[in-house]
């Protein structure tokens, strides 16, 4: 139902100027850091937040180093349940086990972050898988930050200046009018965002 009302030129539009200003913000943070900012980081947290902001749209904008911090513990649970090893500390040795650690900490964060949702929620523990943000968060935002990912980096490092001032023509065209017209219209190199986007897909 979420993805239904969001796919319609009004809510795109708000979608695109949410996720401009995101990413604005998010440079602004790193501007006064001494660290480089991390191109994933910025990737993950910019999917994260539209993927909360489109399935639950009821909640408060989520602060970066929330978003940040559930999208680490999202990314390096999703890894350690590939590996037998620590599967197995976390069956046979839970206090030692850096799944149960990282799965608590995840768990306390969503309780946090998600307030709309805290009235399904148990206050302390695992949260129930039935009533776990997690069910729509991981299949979203995992399949989706990955895609996004690589999508920049094809457009933004893969191909001449030209081709890259071309793409990035194309893409600003798009996010100032996100409808069909900008969707399909090709270029004079007869390119659309749709073909690049089904190409990444």
């Amino acid at each position: 139902d979420n993805l239904k009302k969001n796919d319609d030129l009004d809510n795109r539009i708000q979608l695109a100027q949410k996720a401009s200003i995101q990413i604005q913000d998010y440079i602004q943070e790193y501007k006064y850091m001494v660290a480089l900012m991390p191109l994933v980081k910025l990737i993950q947290v910019l999917v994260f937040k539209m993927v909360a902001t489109i399935f639950f749209p009821n909640e408060n904008d989520i602060i970066n180093e929330y978003a940040e911090r559930i999208t680490s513990l999202m990314n390096s649970l999703w890894y350690d349940s590939k590996n037998p090893i620590n599967i197995a500390w976390a069956k046979y040795s839970p206090a030692l086990s850096g799944i149960t650690r990282d799965r608590a900490e995840l768990h306390s964060l969503l309780r946090d972050v998600f307030e709309e949702e805290r009235y399904k929620i148990p206050g302390s523990g695992p949260i129930p898988p039935r009533d776990n943000p997690l069910n729509v968060l991981l299949p979203a935002y995992m399949g989706l930050f990955r895609v996004v990912l690589r999508c920049f980096l094809e457009v933004r490092f893969r191909s001449s200046p030209e081709e890259r001032q071309m793409w990035k023509t194309l893409f600003q065209n798009f996010i100032n009018s996100p409808d069909d017209t900008t969707w399909y219209a090709p270029n004079d190199a007869g390119l659309s965002i749709q073909m690049i986007i089904a190409e990444t897909l």
